[in-house]
């Protein structure tokens, strides 16, 4: 009796493995190239204030089509002249980066953010 109601056991499981299985591939969303214009992948916007810069990342948040895209937001304010170089603005740059999770979950972003990193 031990030996059916084990082997039981092992066929219930097996079948809800398989319906569990089943139910998991069909209800995944699919990935697939938009048809149509692609979006752009890369944005670059010249900013002038700080509330620009803000701005742009709302606007690349909304505008955001998957699975990857990267906005390179130039900030450019005028500063004093600087006796050394000469130099009469300051250029600093951000760059956001937004992916699905399908692309890149949590853990496989740490290559990313060690390469960017290392390219500052």
């Amino acid at each position: 009796v031990l030996f059916r109601s084990s082997w039981l056991a092992q066929q219930g499981l097996h079948a809800v493995q398989t319906l569990l299985a089943f139910s998991l591939k069909h209800s995944w969303p699919k990935v697939v190239p938009a048809s149509g214009p692609a979006a752009p992948v890369f944005r670059f916007a010249p900013c002038q204030t700080w509330d620009d810069v803000l701005s742009g990342v709302r606007k690349h948040r909304m505008e955001f089509q998957p699975p990857f895209s990267i906005a390179l937001l130039h900030l450019e304010t005028p500063t004093l002249a600087n006796a050394d170089t000469g130099a009469s603005n300051c250029h600093k740059s951000f760059v956001h980066i937004i992916c699905t999770h399908a692309f890149s979950d949590g853990f496989t972003s740490f290559p990313l953010i060690t390469d960017l990193a290392e390219l500052y």
